[in-house]
Parts: structure tokens; sequence; C-alpha cells
């Protein structure tokens, strides 16, 4: 029974922390998310919210919890809470609904996208009527892209059925065309378009295009009325369904099923609210709303086709009836005599393309609608027109009456009218979609705040005045601005006011340079100026000089007078560089030295100019010394049986008693050693050292144990790494199996193949491998099992925070679980405290090794401790080592 109530107990404790962990978790998701969270109650009232909904809102977090829903989604969405009410009738009956669009208006303008997600979460703490979840995710610019996108598909379509409507010498022939751009540009599986038969009041099947081309047959003729087709007729509103197998207007669903038929989409085609025909399609999956834009894009067109190819003679007696189809068509359309070369007539929206009245525009020559430059161009391509030898062009430029210039995407066809062939064009303003896209192009290469070209351009345009300067033995000068204490400035009064501080220093900028000078923000305050052709340092000076006394100015920004100064950095080419990334990387140093030099003050670039430089230089030399001179020395520290206390083996540590500066620990010399690869030198002094100070110890009648050698990547990577460590075992004489070598995960993860063949080699040698660090990497663990390694090393960052931090043990006792079921053994790295030592005994941790039980020691320390039984011992053998888990540090 006391068994019973204890593990009870222990379920209640571990429920509890379960639930902890999963509110950690939900906070920081909610922390974390870009994405908008949202959790309402049944009567819409809001729970909670993360910052980054109310980011999407525009409002503040403590404004936006414990109010209603309603509130926001009727300032914000004139159909929100329409939409927000179906979305949660939809969660009622099925638990979840996706992709459910709002939108939103900010300032009367600008509108945002977002696509909600939701679920039903069913007695929720004391909501017993559930809450709802949403997921909130503005996709403007997903939104805007597709619109675009759709744009030019819809254009590319309308080019298609413009083409299709120059093509046929009869009415079926051009049709066909038609239907055939409609198969090819909406992924129908068939299409069809019937013409209307006014007097008996049915629809003439004329065309058909894709698996069907065929126009007899059951649905040849239908009264209008009748069927999908004939509904189509009678109501003239377009139909879209996605569910042909439950619509009852379809005939034969047999035929569908069969056939695989998932989709129809039906448009008429009207003119002047006259129906001519019907356009229709089928498709073996489901249509977006956009194939009904894009049927009603060419509707207008193809209907004016029909009604061309129709009314041929009547048009010739009745001008009038030509006129009022002419000009009711969304586009703009022109004839032109092609003898001429002037307009016979024009449309209403042509003309309010051109900005003529209809009057004037049959005054008007082709000549006059193109810029002075392109006449040769554009006579040469009327003759192709005349000619048939192109139909259409696209962006083409395109003059008004006051003289400035849109763009227009041309099809063009041959009529022949009251005897006499015209050249008919239809014109669609693509202005906005050329503009939209060079606003992306610019700002791909410009910087958003300040419309100054970015790196990218920047770059570019160096490497242009480079290449120009070397050909023509220019000098050129490239000069790095930092503005100084602007963080002050961004955090003191926020990024509003410095937004505008970094426009209006750009601005002054442009006064201090040449038109062919470039200026460039590169991010932050810092920008970039390249001044080609330059033929005297002076010129620089003076530009320097004009930079810093304009920027000192004060600047008068919502109320505050602000000042603010520059540090510049100057390079010249080719004195201090002859490439992009040198001149960029010296003249980065040389502002940094500005800056160093107290601000407001330029430099130009010298090799000696930094003290970081110089003392770089001093420590490689030392280094390089202190190998030749022997100044290195090995401290050791030894790994512990967490089982037993024994000391199973040490790692070697690294130390350089400098003869004026005395130890220096590795973490202040490792890394030039690494930048230098002068590591090489000092991992080869380490391996000697170590063999022949463990085979010291082994002649000395120390119980033989291995010492581990951590090896650099530049080491590893040696392809005679083998062959080296033979070299140095064979001198020293010691059993390879006394020695082990550390590489870290990263290391071996670098060139995963050659790693495995220079482990096995080593393997071969019976020397004991181990991956450092272990946990901090990317390793694989798929090429982990192909490692033929002995021990994972587990990195200190773990083991710090194992007993506070749940996380942390997680992650250690899945990689000691790892190396089990591999059979490798681990170590951890790091021991500090007693809790440490009990939490990884507990974890069957096999080697432990940190300053709980031993600090690096020299090779002296370490024989006067042990022979003198401060680590513990074992009589029962001399020289035998071993150490009580007691959880004293010893000195």
């Amino acid at each position: 029974m006391r068994n019973r109530i204890c593990m009870n107990e222990l379920w209640k404790k571990n429920d509890n922390e379960v639930m902890q962990h999963t509110i950690k978790f939900f906070e920081n998701l909610l922390r974390a998310s870009t994405d908008g969270i949202l959790i309402t109650d049944a009567t819409h009232n809001i729970i909670i919210a993360n910052e980054a909904f109310c980011c999407l809102i525009g409002q503040q977090q403590r404004d936006v919890i414990e109010t209603n829903l309603f509130y926001w989604l009727e300032h914000l969405d004139p159909h929100g809470i329409g939409k927000w009410t179906d979305l949660v009738n939809e969660l009622h009956q099925k638990g979840s609904c996706r992709n459910v669009e709002f939108v939103m208006e900010q300032d009367s303008r600008i509108q945002k996208y977002f696509s909600v997600n939701a679920s039903l979460l069913q007695q929720v703490a004391t909501e017993e009527t559930g809450v709802i979840m949403s997921i909130w995710r503005d996709i403007t610019e997903q939104k805007q892209a597709m619109l675009l996108m759709e744009q030019m598909r819809i254009t590319t379509f309308l080019k298609d059925v413009g083409i299709a409507l120059t093509r046929g010498n009869t009415l079926q022939e051009t049709l066909y065309h038609c239907a055939d751009a409609v198969v090819s540009n909406l992924d129908a599986a068939f299409a069809r378009i019937w013409v209307l038969n006014k007097e008996k009041e049915v629809l003439e099947l004329q065309a058909s295009a894709g698996m069907y081309i065929h126009i007899d047959g059951p649905h040849g003729r239908i009264p209008v009325g009748k069927f999908k087709i004939g509904l189509i007729a009678r109501e003239q509103k377009p139909i879209l369904t996605n569910a042909v197998f439950d619509d009852t207007h379809i005939s034969n669903k047999e035929w569908a099923r069969q056939e695989g038929m998932v989709a129809f989409a039906g448009y008429p085609l009207i003119i002047e609210d006259r129906l001519v025909g019907v356009l229709a399609m089928f498709a073996r999956k489901k249509l977006p709303e956009f194939t009904i834009r894009a049927l009603a894009a060419v509707a207008d067109v193809i209907a004016l086709g029909i009604v061309h190819k129709q009314d041929e003679e009547e048009l010739r007696k009745s001008e009038i009836r030509f006129r009022t189809i002419f000009d009711n068509a969304n586009d703009g359309i022109l004839m032109v005599d092609i003898e001429t070369k002037k307009f016979y007539a024009g449309n209403k929206r042509v003309c309010q393309m051109f900005g003529y009245t209809s009057e004037e525009i049959r005054n008007v020559s082709v000549m006059d609608i193109y810029p002075r430059r392109d006449s040769l161009y554009l006579l040469e391509h009327f003759e192709k027109y005349v000619r048939r030898e192109i139909v259409q062009a696209e962006d083409m430029p395109v003059k008004r009456k006051d003289g400035s210039v849109f763009y227009a995407d041309i099809n063009t066809s041959l009529i022949t009218f009251a005897g006499k062939t015209y050249l008919m064009g239809i014109l669609r303003d693509v202005t906005e979609r050329r503009q939209t896209e060079e606003k992306i192009r610019h700002l791909a290469f410009h910087d958003a705040l300040t419309a100054l070209p970015n790196r990218l351009l920047f770059a570019d345009r160096l490497n242009l005045a480079l290449a120009h300067a070397h050909r023509t033995k220019e000098m050129l000068a490239v000069l790095f601005l930092d503005l100084d204490r602007f963080k002050i400035i961004n955090d003191t009064l926020g990024h509003t006011v410095g937004d505008q501080l970094l426009r209006g220093v750009a601005d002054r900028l442009k006064n201090c340079v040449r038109e062919d000078d470039t200026i460039a923000r590169l991010g932050g305050d810092e920008f970039s100026l390249l001044l080609p052709g330059i033929t005297r340092e002076e010129d620089v000076i003076r530009v320097a000089h004009k930079i810093i006394e304009i920027l000192k100015k004060p600047w008068t920004i919502d109320g505050y007078e602000l000042y603010v100064t520059a540090s510049l950095g100057i390079v010249l080419y080719p004195n201090d560089g002859r490439d992009a990334e040198t001149l960029l990387k010296n003249a980065d140093s040389a502002m940094y030295y500005a800056k160093e030099q107290g601000k407001n003050n330029y430099q130009f670039y010298t090799a000696t100019m930094h003290a970081e430089s110089l003392r770089k230089m001093i420590m490689e030399r030392d280094i390089r010394r202190a190998l030749e001179r022997n100044e290195f020395t090995v401290h050791y520290q030894p790994f512990v049986n967490s089982i037993t206390g024994q000391i199973v083996g040490m790692e070697a540590l690294i130390r350089w008693q400098h003869p004026q500066r005395g130890l220096i620990l590795p973490e202040e010399f490792l890394p030039l050693a690494e930048d230098t690869r002068l590591i090489v030198s000092i991992d080869e002094w380490v391996l000697r050292s170590v063999c022949i100070q463990n085979k010291t110890w082994q002649d000395a009648g120390f119980q033989p144990g291995y010492i581990a050698v951590n090896l650099s990547a530049h080491t590893f990577q040696q392809r005679n790494i083998t062959g080296i460590i033979i070299a140095i075992l064979k001198e020293t004489k010691l059993d390879p199996r006394f020695l082990g070598l550390e590489i870290t995960e990263g290391i071996a993860m670098q060139d995963i193949e050659t790693t495995i063949h220079k482990v096995r080699e080593m393997g071969d040698l019976n020397i004991q491998i181990a991956i450092d660090d272990f946990g901090t990497g990317f390793s694989s663990l798929s090429y982990l099992k192909k490692f033929p390694v002995n021990k994972l090393k587990i990195s200190p960052h773990f083991i710090k925070d194992i007993v506070g931090n749940q996380k942390d043990k997680i992650i250690v006792s899945s990689i000691v679980a790892l190396a089990q079921g591999l059979h490798f053994g681990v170590v951890a790295e790091g021991v500090e405290n007693r809790d440490q030592l009990v939490a990884l005994q507990q974890l069957e941790c096999d080697e432990l090794q940190g300053n709980l039980f031993c600090h690096p020691l020299s090779a002296e320390m370490i024989e006067k401790t042990l022979w003198h039984n401060n680590l513990g011992i074992d009589d029962s053998r001399p020289g035998r080592l071993s150490l009580a888990l007691s959880g004293e540090k010893t000195d």
C-alpha cells in the first residue's frame, strides 16, 4: 500500500513536470513564432495573442489581450466579421480549417493579406466549450506576386487569343485556334466555343480543341437554358464548378466519371449586352478562380472576333454598328491605312491612351506616335506587320499627344473594310506592369531607405571602375564612412528619427561628389564612396574634408537639434589593393583606425596602422621562436572511471611558458596558430612530447595508460598524418594503444570519406580515437555509425547546467544512449561539482574529466601528486592509479 502511494506521488510529480515543460514550450513557441498566434473563447474574446499577431495588426500586445476580436476585424476588414463567423461554423463542423484569407486595409490605401489556419481545442482549461487557436500568416508579398504573375499569364493568354483571331479563313478555323489557346493556357482537357443563333435561340458548336476536336454530336446544338452551356447563355453569367459529379446540370455524369473530368468553367461571350456565344472548358483537376478572370480577359476579344467574322459584310453597310462594338472593347483598337500609314479609326480606349479626341486621331500618322529616334525601326516593323511576317510586339514605346511615353503590347491583323485593307492593332497598356518590374529591379540594387546604390550595385560598379582604371592606368579612390555616435541617437530617439537622419546624410553626401561618383549605403550607418578618375591624392582629401565639414552642421529632426560626425577610411587603387575585396577590407581597416584616433577625421590606409596587426605579427614571431626554443609545455588532466574511481587515462593540454609574459593559455595563441598553419608544427611537438613522457612514466613503474592528444583541422587534413604518427611512435618506442587522438565533430564532418579512411588507419594501429565536443557540431548520424572511433566526449557546454537544465540533461542522456548503442565509450568533460558527478553516474557515463578531480597539471606535479597519494594509489599493485569519487577537488 505504501509503495502504491509513493508511485501515485511520483506520477503526479511527473505530470506536473510534463505540464510545466509543455507550458514552457508553448510560451517559447508564442515568442519565437514569426506567425501571429491567437487563442479566442466561444464569445471571440482574445485570451492569448503573441507579439507577432499584434505586429501584424499594428497594435501593442497590451492593447489586444482581453479585447474582443470582432472589434479589430470591424476596424481592419469590412468583411472580417463575416469571414470569422463562417470560419467558426466550419470549425464546429470539422474541427479545423485552413487558408482562410483576410484582407486588411491600412491608411485606406494599403492592403495586407493574411492566411489563417484554425483549430477547435475542446475543453481547454476552464473553457468547457473549447477555445479556438488560429495562426495568422502575412501573405501580402505572395499575394502581390501572385497577382502580378496572374496579370502576366492573362497578358500571355490575351496575346495568344489575339494571334488566334488573326488565323483562319473561316469562323470555325479562327475559333478553333481560340479554343486551342484556352487549352494551352488554362490546363483544359478540352475547350469549346458555341455561337448563338439568335433566330432559333440555339447555341451552335463552332470549335472544339483538346481531347475532342469534332463539332458534331449531341452537344452540337444546345437550346438556350438547357444544360450547363444553355444556362450560361440564359443567365449571361460565368460558371465555375469543381464538383462535376455532383452538378445537376451536367448531362452525362457517367462520361465525366470515365474520363476523369473534375471541373468545368464557362463564360458568356457578350458585346454591348448582346450575347454572342459561350466559351467553355472541362479539366481533369480543380480550377482556381483565376480561370474565370482569364476567360473574362479574353471574352470580349473572342466575342469581337466572332462578330468580326460573322458581320464582315454587314459591317460594310453599318459603320454605326461596328463603331458600337469597336468602342466598347476593353483594349485600345486602331485601324491604320497601310498605304498612307494614317489612322482610319480608333476606339474610345485607344483615344484615351493617346490623349486625342476621336476626330483628332483620324489625322494622326503612325510616325506621330513613336519617338523620333525609333522612326526607322518603326517603318521596318510596320512593313513586317503588313506582310504578316510578325503579328505582335511587346513593350513597345508609344508617344501620347502631350509627348509623354507609355508602353503597350500590340497584336495586329489585316482586315478589309469597305473594299480597302487596313492594319488593325489591339493595344494593351503595360506601363504599370513595366514600372512594377523596374521598381523590383531598382529595389534589388538600391537601398530602400535612402534610394542609394546598395552593396551589390556598389561592388558591381567598383569592379567595372577597377577594370577601366587598369586599362587606362588611372587611380581611383574608395572611401568607407561610418557615422559616429549614430547608435546613441537611434537608441535614444528611435528608428524613425534615425532613418530621417540617414536620409539626410545621403542627401548631403550627394552634394560632396561629382556626377560620375558613386555613393552607396552598405547597411546600418555605413556608407561607401567610389571616386574614379583620381589624378592626385589632394582630390580625395578635398572630398573627405568636404564630407566631414558638411556632416558637422547641425540637424533638426522632429524638433531635436542633432549633431553627428563621421569617420572615414580611404584607400587608393592601385597602391592599397588591386581588387574590390582588398580595397574594401583595407578601407574598413582605415575607417576603424580613424575612429581610434578620436573620430570625426579621415585616415588613408597604411599597412602598419593597427596595433592589432602589429600584435598578431609579434605573436606569430614569438610562436615560431617558441617552437625553436622549446618554450611550450604540456599539462595533463586525468580521465576517471565513473564507477571504480580509477584514472584510466589523461588528456594532454598545451601551455606556453613565455620568457617575458609568463604562462600563456592556449585560448590566446592557438587561433593565430590556426590562421598561420603553425598549429601543424605545434601538434607534432605535442604528439612527440606526450609519447616521450608516457614512455618515461611507464619505464618509471607507473601503470601504463593512454594519453589523448587533440589534433587540429590543419594537422588532421594532412595527407600523411598517419605516417607522421607512426614515425613518432617508432621514434619514442611507445606502444600505439597508449596513445589517444581527439578530433572535433566539425573536423570529422569536413570530408567524411577521408575522415573514415584516416580514422580506420589509426584504429588499425590500436590508437584510441575520440570525437571531441560531441553535440556542438552538425554531425550526420548516418555517418557517425561508419566512424571507427572508440569514444565520444560530451562538450562541457552540456555538463555545466546538467543539474538545473532539463534540456541539457536530456541531451547528455541521449548522447550516452547513442554511444552505448554504437558500442562507443563516452567521456563527460568539464565536471566541476559533486551534483554533476552524481547526475553523470546516474546516466551511466563511462568516464569523467574536470577540475572536480584534478586541475591540469605539469608532468612534474602529476608525478608528485600521484606518488604522494593525493589522488589515491591502489596499494594492491605498485604504481597503479585510482581515485575515490568523494567529490573533493584536489589542488
